[in-house]
């Protein structure tokens, strides 16, 4: 029997456009910002060479289902895919892995600084996926890559799994096998295990035990024996913790090193050290245009069933969508649908429920909830009005105890979501919704958390605060003005802090805090204002003319709107972040109110 070669997917791609092959499959360069990955197929193969390509076939063809879902929830520090084709997925062209990088770290040292971004960054990503339900499966620096600034690219999805599946590799020491020597179940536990080892990694440059024999290292993790941490002042706790299964969630792992991160930056600064944590290298990546563009240029000189395929229907890069005419177009990705309200009969808010975006900065969140990805915004001088969906991530809760095979259960997805211009001229479009309101389900109202930070620390009047309260003021005076008449129904209330992944930005918290404080003192200003102007008019007066905003004296509480059947919640995030959007929060807020 003769020796089996290698079969290209294309017979225009050569061996010298082979890059490497791997258990899942095979890469080949397309450009040189594209490569290929394929199922690794054979030319008169042996009967192990044919399982080999059977097993090659079911990990790309598991890889293309992961990537349907990362291509419509893009995240930064997940390597991009641009087309899922029969022949493989076409990516996004790397540098080289992280392994290669620790592995060469003697002769080119990783400062701190890239080493703290890394982690941020790696963190970032493995939270994505646990968001949406996914455990990578095999984290580790060999399927970790980065791209010419040294940024973080987590790739390899051939054994990711759903939370709560069998893991399907094991690969010690980033996955610690069960007393059985089972595969574990995957989930928090073992992603954060996996997280741990890489951590490791990248501190020390080794991996953890790299030292003894692979059988002696396996006891030892099996039984809780761990490398010391000790050494490690920064990450050690950290490290030893994931191993250790302490953390709830991605999610809360991700925050305790954010958290470490920001007193160890605080304490360098107060030493005299300067900041060592933050390393902001930007990215080179190309838009996913580009990358289209490339690929639709190189399928003129690839042979195969791709030829035949018309490449601009299998993606629509959201860099184009203002160009593209939305009375003739729809995307639809499960996560948000847009389209001319000219083609909606009627008024479609007396069909959908809907949400009243308002401030200067909602144009950003309309962006991120209508789009999913963050764009270049203007200021705006007219409401504007799209139609949204709940993320997979989120559930409305009309539809917690509804069968995803119920017909109805994407229509109590759908919402409408209006915003509103935040310039003080033109406040008069959010206050006119509300009082004409039809189906309207709550209101998120968008703050500045830096900028409030930065007023409430120069010791001088915080304008940008003063303003935020002034019209937060006017919202719930008109909100609380309904009672005037019978109960009306409830309505909720979003205070959006935003970009809370900011260092000067304020917690949350401390921005409901210092809001109802604001609106104590408008409220005292106003009621002055009027004692001063009204003929023979006392305080009960006003507050029998409804002008009093909540109810008693003294300090005005978010808790005293109870009375007009509206509740205010805070909850902070950052619609444009160093590690992506962080909007979970709000999408919550919204599926609680659908």
């Amino acid at each position: 029997m003769g020796l089996a070669i290698l079969r290209t997917p294309f017979s225009s791609l050569t061996v010298d456009d082979f890059i490497s092959r791997g258990s899942a499959g095979q890469i080949f360069a397309i450009s040189d910002n594209l490569v290929l990955k394929c199922p690794t197929r054979f030319i008169d193969p042996a009967p192990e060479q044919s399982q080999e390509s059977e097993e090659s076939i079911e990990k790309i063809e598991r890889e293309k289902s992961v990537y349907r879902e990362l291509m419509r929830y893009h995240h930064p520090h997940v390597v991009r895919a641009v087309l899922c084709a029969p022949e493989g997925i076409f990516m996004q062209r790397l540098k080289c892995t992280l392994r290669s990088r620790l592995d060469s770290h003697a002769n080119f040292p990783v400062s701190l600084g890239k080493q703290c971004r890394w982690i941020q960054q790696l963190t970032s990503a493995v939270e994505w996926l646990e968001r949406l339900g996914y455990a990578h499966g095999d984290l580790r620096p060999a399927n970790i890559l980065l791209d010419a600034a040294d940024t973080i690219k987590v790739g390899d999805f051939d054994s990711t799994v759903r939370f709560g599946e069998q893991l399907l590799v094991t690969t010690v020491p980033f996955c610690k096998l069960e007393g059985d020597y089972e595969a574990p179940v995957a989930g928090a536990v073992t992603e954060q295990y996996a997280v741990g080892s890489c951590i490791y990694n990248i501190r020390t440059g080794f991996e953890p035990y790299h030292d003894i024999d692979g059988p002696v290292m396996v006891r030892k993790l099996m039984k809780n024996e761990f490398p010391p941490t000790s050494d490690d002042y920064l990450f050690g706790g950290t490290i030893l913790k994931c191993w250790r299964g302490r953390y709830s969630s991605i999610r809360q792992l991700r925050q305790a090193i954010l958290t470490d991160l920001r007193d160890f930056e605080e304490s360098s600064k107060h030493d005299g050290n300067g900041s060592t944590a933050v390393d902001l290298s930007s990215s080179t990546d190309l838009s996913d245009q580009a990358l289209m563009t490339e690929l639709n240029n190189r399928a003129l000189k690839l042979t195969g069933t791709l030829q035949q395929l018309p490449l601009h229907l299998f993606f629509l890069p959201d860099i184009v969508w203002e160009k593209i005419d939305l009375k003739a177009e729809e995307r639809n990705e499960g996560r948000i649908r847009l389209r001319s309200w000219q083609n909606v009969t009627g008024d479609s808010r007396t069909c959908y429920p809907y949400f009243d975006l308002s401030e200067t900065y909602s144009l950003s969140l309309k962006n991120q909830f209508e789009t999913g990805h963050n764009a270049r915004t203007r200021t705006s001088q007219a409401p504007l009005t799209v139609e949204c969906s709940l993320p997979v991530t989120t559930t409305a809760a009309s539809s917690r105890y509804r069968s995803v095979n119920d017909t109805s259960y994407q229509e109590h997805k759908k919402f409408l979501l209006v915003d509103t211009p935040g310039h003080g001229k033109l406040r008069h479009h959010a206050l006119d919704n509300l009082i004409q309101a039809q189906n309207l389900k709550g209101i998120i109202y968008m703050v500045d958390a830096a900028d409030i930070s930065a007023g409430s620390v120069s010791g001088t009047e915080n304008e940008p605060l003063r303003q935020a309260a002034e019209y937060l003021y006017d919202i719930l005076l008109l909100l609380q003005k309904r009672t005037m008449g019978s109960k009306p129904r409830a309505m909720s209330l979003l205070v959006a802090a935003n970009k809370l992944d900011l260092f000067t930005a304020l917690p949350a918290p401390l921005v409901k805090t210092a809001l109802e404080a604001e609106i104590t003192n408008v409220r005292e200003s106003r009621n002055k204002g009027l004692l001063d102007s009204g003929v023979g008019m006392s305080e009960s007066d006003i507050r029998d003319e409804k002008e009093w905003l909540g109810d008693g004296e003294g300090k005005f509480d978010f808790s005293q709107m109870v009375e007009a059947n509206v509740s205010v919640t805070v909850a902070g995030g950052s619609v444009i972040g160093a590690d992506g959007p962080d909007v979970k929060q709000w999408w919550d807020w919204v599926g609680n109110n659908l």
